[in-house]
């Protein structure tokens, strides 16, 4: 049998690569240039494909700190429509799992929440470096799944705020146990979700959302949705759900 075809390493650029081609030099973010180095030990002229996370990829040789581009970028569209994740705030690293799992399932959206359940609320200082957090495990999360698109990290907000201010245009879930499964809620639409400019959904913490939390969302236009005869945790419901919708939607299919 032929040998497999393996592809090279990927590495997520700080910068975009619109305006760059074949035979360009791109520098590497330090902490990208240390794990290509140190981890995974390539050594000059080994090739290794690079993302800006913005639907461009290009492949290049390595030189030091520097990739040699040997291809003009490749051009991803993104894929439609949108997919969204409120995820609630979570004790040590649970929450990071979430976001990690939606980003490799190809989440462009993601929104931190404080809920009424949250414990260990963040002040000014922490959700800053929350935000940063996930992002870095958003990037991480590129590398590892081969995406062209990185997904966006919004400012962390409360419940009234989601409520206030939708944090999309489109289809807004909220997951609450016991409620009308997710596929039946999707089959009831006209066109599904594939319609929709945006789709996604919104997960609580342990414990769940109040009832005052699932009521507030509902009377602003949120559609409370089941995920399963069981209930999981705050960490999986999330990628759960996110994989009926862009299986629903269409981001399954081959040509995407």
């Amino acid at each position: 049998p032929a040998p497999a075809v393996t592809s090279p390493p990927r590495v997520v650029l700080d910068e975009r690569l619109d305006a760059v081609g074949a035979g360009a030099v791109v520098a590497l973010p330090p902490d990208a240039a240390h794990h290509v180095r140190r981890v995974l030990r390539l050594g000059p002229g080994e090739a290794v494909e690079l993302c800006d996370g913005a639907g461009r990829t290009a492949v290049g040789r390595l030189a030091g700190a520097d990739v040699m581009l040997t291809s003009d970028p490749v051009a991803v569209p993104r894929p439609a429509p949108a997919l969204a994740l409120v995820q609630a705030v979570a004790r040590g690293r649970r929450a990071d799992d979430a976001v990690r799992t939606a980003c490799e399932l190809g989440v462009d959206l993601i929104v931190p929440v404080v809920a009424d359940r949250t414990q260990g609320r963040p002040d000014a200082t922490a959700r800053d470096a929350l935000r940063g957090r996930w992002r870095a495990v958003a990037g991480a999360a590129l590398a590892q799944s081969r995406g062209a698109w990185m997904a966006e990290v919004a400012p962390i907000r409360t419940v009234a705020e989601l409520a206030n201010v939708p944090p999309w245009d489109g289809l807004r879930l909220v997951a609450v146990p016991g409620a009308e499964p997710l596929p039946d809620v999707l089959a009831r639409r006209a066109g599904g979700a594939a319609t929709e400019a945006s789709v996604g959904v919104a997960v609580g913490p342990e414990g769940g959302w109040t009832t005052e939390e699932v009521a507030v969302l509902e009377t602003a236009g949120w559609t409370a949705v089941g995920l399963g005869p069981t209930v999981l945790r705050t960490e999986h419901a999330g990628p759960a759900a996110l994989a009926v919708l862009a299986a629903a939607a269409g981001r399954w299919a081959a040509d995407r």
